[in-house]
């Protein structure tokens, strides 16, 4: 049988279900076989949620791609190894890494970091913190994240 995931939320006390995911467990358990051997796994949930993630990549690297272009940054930086010069064109996936380490060096921090390995805070502050630094420096406002439930225009 496939796996399943539920959601708690802790009390002052004890756990408590999150909307209908009693009615989704019950639901799992009453398909098991009797005498299934059934593993519960308990841990917080971090992980950013799928709305930053559309936020970032659908509104944040676009907007600042755009900006970067426009500033006429056509090449985010040149590297030189042996007689050949490399340099890294103003792309979508260039600009992700590049705000990436800006909001690393921001952090006193010499890795880049993975949006995968972020929690929900985390990646609050990154893209607060981008949002902010694209205004200041490249007069760009980034549109606020819709909360209607409808796609951001562009």
């Amino acid at each position: 049988m496939a796996k399943t995931t539920v959601y708690m939320v802790k009390g002052d006390v004890q756990l408590s279900w999150v909307g209908n995911w009693q009615q989704a467990y019950d639901e799992y358990v009453g398909k098991l076989p009797k005498g299934s051997l059934v593993r519960l796994t308990l841990r917080t949930e971090r992980e950013k949620t799928h709305p930053q993630l559309k936020y970032w990549y659908a509104v944040i690297l676009p907007v600042a791609t755009e900006a970067l272009l426009e500033a006429g940054y056509d090449t985010l930086w040149n590297a030189q190894i042996g007689p050949v010069t490399v340099g890294r064109k103003t792309t979508l996936n260039s600009v992700d890494e590049a705000l990436k380490m800006m909001w690393a060096q921001h952090n006193g921090e010499d890795d880049i970091p993975s949006k995968a390995n972020m929690d929900v805070e985390e990646m609050s502050k990154m893209t607060d913190f981008i949002i902010k630094w694209l205004g200041e420096n490249l007069g760009v406002e980034v549109p606020e994240p819709r909360t209607d439930g409808q796609e951001i225009q562009s």
